[in-house]
């Protein structure tokens, strides 16, 4: 779970600088929302699995996991 889930995190920040460089404040901000929503997303799947309640799979951008 845990190198899927930082190279997402990685790319998820470099496209997020890359939107701030070219003044793209809309998407900037979509990609921040999209992150904080797959952030929150992972930390849940990941507290359920801890507990035994879920499978521990990691909300990825391309559906797969």
């Amino acid at each position: 779970m845990e190198t899927p889930f930082v190279l997402r995190a990685q790319a998820d920040h470099e496209d997020l600088l890359r939107a701030i460089s070219r003044r793209e404040a809309v998407r900037a901000e979509n990609l921040m929302r999209e992150h904080a929503y797959r952030s929150r997303e992972n930390k849940r799947v990941l507290l359920g699995s801890l507990r035994g309640a879920l499978p521990a799979q990691p909300l990825l951008a391309d559906g797969s996991a």
